[in-house]
C-alpha cells in the first residue's frame, strides 16, 4: 500500500481548530478529521471527488479540499468546510 504524507498550512490548521471550537458536536468533528487523515494517507485519489485541479472529500460534518502530488506521494490540504 502506498502511503501519502499529508500536510497543511498553519492557517488551515487554525481554521480546523476554530471549526472544532464552534461545533455543537466536537466529537463528530474529531472523528471526521481523524477519518479524513486516514483516507488522505492511504487513498486520496480513489476516495476523493476530482474537482478542477483539486479533490474534495466529505466525512460528515467536514469536507476537505486538497491537492495530490502522486510523484511525491504528498497530499496538501487547502481548506476545511464545516457542514454542521
Amino acid at each position: 500500500m502506498i502511503r501519502y504524507r499529508v500536510r497543511s498550512s498553519v492557517a488551515v490548521e487554525n481554521d480546523l481548530a476554530l471549526i472544532w471550537l464552534q461545533a455543537s458536536d466536537r466529537d463528530a468533528v474529531t472523528r471526521a478529521s481523524n477519518e479524513i487523515d486516514q483516507v488522505l494517507e492511504t487513498a486520496p485519489l480513489t476516495r476523493g471527488i476530482a474537482l478542477d485541479g483539486a479533490y474534495s472529500l466529505t466525512v460528515a460534518p467536514l469536507t476537505v479540499i486538497y491537492q495530490v502530488s502522486p510523484q511525491k506521494r504528498l497530499v496538501t490540504i487547502e481548506k476545511f468546510i464545516y457542514q454542521g
